[in-house]
């Protein structure tokens, strides 16, 4: 959730008689604060997505002084500019070149008449931000609760409900980490124009979007992913983010299961270097994981293979890793020869000794889909 600068102008644009005259496509940008800024040199005081509000009182007969300004603001990420116009900025000052650079920047630029009091103006919007701060903070409490509260979710969804979320929906839960700021992933989804809320928990961001499309949903990750590789180029020591994206679910009494898968699409996203999982493309794990009985999946694991486990820790052979990549070689043994460079002697002698060890037919259907079956379990238990 977020307070975009769409709104504002909307609800306040005939109380102010503010005009938006250039940067249109940026009214989807956030905001987090208001500042009343006069001199380009305290801009080392903004920060992002903060909306700047001057009355151009210092700007005297330095013709450049605006577009300055705004190319500064550009560049520390403000949401936009509210000039109080008619006294030491006139409408006539604003040259084409500041138009141009607002369009072209995507960056809003208001006007507001002199008449219009800028302390009315600063009280109202901060006021707007406490109040929205408030409800931001309620709804990351009661979305942490019916995730981690499981037990008592018909205590929180009335007010989920009450909040614009309705019980029966699609929901997906994303877990996000190595972001410092969610802002420029927030930008991204309100240009989507989807519904969603965004909290922190332990370094991790939580992400829950309402009936987002799986189509959409990839948009929103190559957008995002396309704006950090451009922030990655121009600074190298900025950290990848990995999103691990849970399983779509149809309530919001389910929010937890599609939490859960999130948190494991995230481990494979980091075992696998990988910017984005999607925990519905996962294949047999989407399995593996609605198994409530953990010990049960580990009993099946080592009741298949503990035999060459064991005999490769006291011989200190590499049996399980052959079996493992013959069966990922639907049982070539040239091809698994060729992959851990081995002769195919040397191989076929390995797997005489599994067969030995195993009791299993190792060109059977059956016997090949439950040994593949005990190393996803072990892919996914990390054992």
């Amino acid at each position: 959730m977020s307070y975009l600068l769409s709104e504002f102008y909307s609800s306040s644009k005939e109380i102010y008689k503010i005009k938006l005259i250039a940067g249109k496509k940026g009214l989807i940008n956030d905001i987090t604060w208001v500042y009343l800024a006069e001199d380009i040199e305290n801009a080392d005081f903004l920060r992002e997505n903060e909306l700047v509000i001057t009355t151009g009182l210092s700007a005297g007969t330095k013709i450049s002084w605006l577009y300055e300004l705004i190319r500064e603001l550009i560049y520390r990420k403000c949401s936009g500019l509210l000039i109080n116009t008619d006294k030491y900025i006139l409408i006539k000052d604003i040259s084409r070149e500041v138009i141009e650079l607002c369009n072209s920047e995507n960056f809003p630029l208001f006007i507001m008449p002199w008449e219009i009091h800028i302390s009315d103006i600063m009280q109202d919007y901060c006021n707007k931000i406490f109040m929205d701060k408030y409800l931001e903070n309620t709804l990351s409490k009661l979305f942490y609760n019916i995730i981690f509260d499981s037990q008592n979710v018909k205590n929180y969804i009335p007010l989920l409900n009450s909040n614009g979320y309705p019980t029966e929906s699609s929901y997906y839960a994303a877990k996000i980490t190595n972001i410092s700021s969610p802002l420029k992933l927030q930008n991204c989804i309100n240009l989507l124009s989807i519904k969603y809320h965004i909290f922190l928990k332990n370094n991790y961001y939580i992400l829950i979007l309402q009936e987002c499309p799986k189509k959409l949903l990839n948009n929103l990750m190559e957008n995002y992913f396309e704006i950090v590789d451009n922030e990655i180029t121009l600074n190298s020591s900025i950290l990848r983010p990995q999103i691990g994206i849970g399983e779509k679910v149809s309530s919001l009494s389910k929010l937890y299961f599609s939490y859960s898968t999130a948190s494991y699409a995230l481990k494979t996203a980091k075992d696998s270097n990988k910017d984005c999982v999607y925990f519905d493309e996962l294949g047999i794990f989407r399995i593996l994981s609605s198994v409530s009985n953990k010990e049960l999946l580990q009993n099946i694991y080592f009741e298949m293979l503990d035999p060459i486990i064991d005999y490769d820790r006291k011989n200190n052979t590499q049996l399980l890793k052959t079996l493992k990549v013959y069966l990922d070689f639907d049982g070539s043994i040239q091809e698994t020869a060729n992959f851990l460079y081995n002769h195919r002697n040397t191989i076929n002698y390995r797997m005489k000794k599994i067969h030995d060890l195993l009791k299993k037919d190792l060109t059977s259907t059956e016997d090949k889909f439950n040994l593949r079956m005990a190393f996803y379990i072990k892919e996914y238990m990390r054992l």
